[in-house]
């Protein structure tokens, strides 16, 4: 009994851990291919743009020489993929095609790619029955391809291309996650949940109540284990900028030091104490003054450690002192304003703490937030927002040091709106109750059939 019981629970845990994969994407194998030299049409490089079919079906691309290191860029004409010059590191994913962040290749614009020097370049494509008129894809794929002008040749040196997820990092195979879970999956899971409790009742209602309670305890957190990547569904985001701090203009392998606020946290504007910043700093933290920093996906000796939690990058804000002969504590503070979603109901963030006083406001009222669960180098955080649905607010998140402590560290990353309410008491608290009173009703039926 106990074996099967066990082997049950794994199987449930097994798909389990397939819905939440696919919710966040996967790498689709020979997503890209390369074709080669095939005339005076060029060099062709092809993207699948459905990966359900068993044959694969591609579209793609041609660059054709045009004398030196110029080549022309030639669109394959059906569902067709979007193509962008972009560099290692880049998100490749909907919110920078939509903002025009990268140069587009277009037909029939010639392009100069330097011989020996790689470059990449950005796909975009979808799993639709025709090319959009609009350029958007309905069942987007996202990918990245490593080039090389090789004596006039082009080679393809690397690609990758992932579907499902909300995007991908180029020259990685780090997907961009999709903070929602898909809702018929979860459906599905449903109904499947359903029949197996029918069938663990007529099947273990005859073995007695240890049988019976082992079958539902190990249903229980089953259970848990598949519903416990949809605790959370993110929407839109209003007109809220760069929550998820990925469209900064810094280059991973940029000298660490101060840059401009514009190109390290666009659509946000940054404060120590009252005064608004012109700088942040980049790839390093500070040691007892207020700062802000933005960090990338490297930790050092000069972040002490701190690395982005999310993607290429987060920001630290660090509540220190300032001042000259006399010091004194100040806050750091990150800001924006926005349309707060009309359906949103709760804001959700993810963030590596230190001791410190965090404050996450919207119009200057202070917003409580709870911990919701915790990942390998993160808490997931959420506040109730729904007062504020459908208005226009301005959001600060800002820390101050505590007194008696030199300065206070908070990372912060994967800012979100999110329609679901916060759970309250917690969810998992709900399910273990159930799985109490599940064994608790059974034990009392039992010992009224035992008369």
């Amino acid at each position: 009994m106990k074996t099967h019981l066990k082997r049950f629970a794994i199987v449930c845990c097994l798909v389990a851990a397939n819905f939440q994969l696919h919710s966040q994407g996967y790498i689709v194998p020979n997503g890209v291919v390369y074709i080669g030299y095939i005339g005076s049409p060029g060099y062709e490089i092809d993207v699948l743009h459905n990966p359900n079919a068993t044959t694969g079906n591609y579209t793609g691309f041609l660059l054709r020489p045009q004398g030196g290191d110029t080549f022309q860029f030639d669109p394959i004409v059906d569902i067709g993929v979007r193509v962008f010059l972009v560099s290692a590191n880049d998100p490749i994913s909907i919110q920078p095609v939509l903002a025009h962040t990268y140069t587009e290749l277009l037909n029939p614009n010639n392009y100069f790619f330097a011989a020996g020097s790689p470059f990449y370049v950005g796909l975009y494509t979808g799993n639709d029955v025709g090319a959009p008129q609009n350029g958007i894809y309905n069942d987007p794929l996202f990918g990245w391809a490593e080039l090389e002008n090789i004596n006039g040749r082009i080679e393809l040196l690397n690609s990758a291309l992932e579907y499902q997820g909300g995007g991908i990092y180029t020259g990685t195979e780090n997907i961009i996650s999709v903070p929602e879970p898909a809702t018929l999956g979860l459906l599905g899971l449903g109904a499947l949940c359903f029949g197996l409790r029918r069938s663990f009742h007529k099947q273990h209602c005859r073995e007695g109540l240890l049988s019976r309670a082992q079958a539902y305890g190990w249903l229980q957190w089953s259970l848990l284990a598949l519903v416990s990547p949809a605790l959370i569904s993110a929407r839109a985001q209003g007109s809220f900028q760069n929550l998820d701090f990925e469209s900064a203009l810094i280059d991973q392998a940029q000298t660490p030091g101060f840059v401009s606020v514009s190109d390290a946290l666009p659509g946000w504007t940054v404060y120590v104490s009252t005064n608004q910043q012109a700088t942040v700093l980049y790839g390093a933290v500070g040691h007892g003054g207020t700062l802000v920093d933005l960090l990338g996906v490297n930790g050092s000796s000069l972040t002490d450690g701190y690395r982005s939690i999310d993607g290429g990058f987060s920001v630290m804000l660090q509540g220190g002192v300032i001042g000259g002969a006399v010091l004194y504590p100040a806050p750091a503070s990150i800001l924006q304003a926005g349309l707060v979603p009309a359906t949103s109901r709760s804001i959700l963030f993810k963030a590596q703490t230190e001791v410190g006083t965090f404050a996450v406001s919207l119009d200057g009222i202070n917003i409580p937030y709870v911990s919701l669960s915790n990942g390998p180098n993160y808490t997931m955080f959420a506040g109730d927002v729904s007062t504020f649905a459908g208005r226009t607010a301005e959001l600060q998140f800002s820390l101050s040091r505590l007194p008696g402590t030199d300065y206070s560290n908070w990372n912060l990353d994967s800012i979100m709106f999110s329609d679901m309410a916060i759970p309250e008491p917690s969810v998992l608290c709900f399910s273990a109750l159930g799985a109490f009173l599940l064994i608790w009703r059974f034990q009392r039926r039992l010992r009224r059939s035992l008369g």
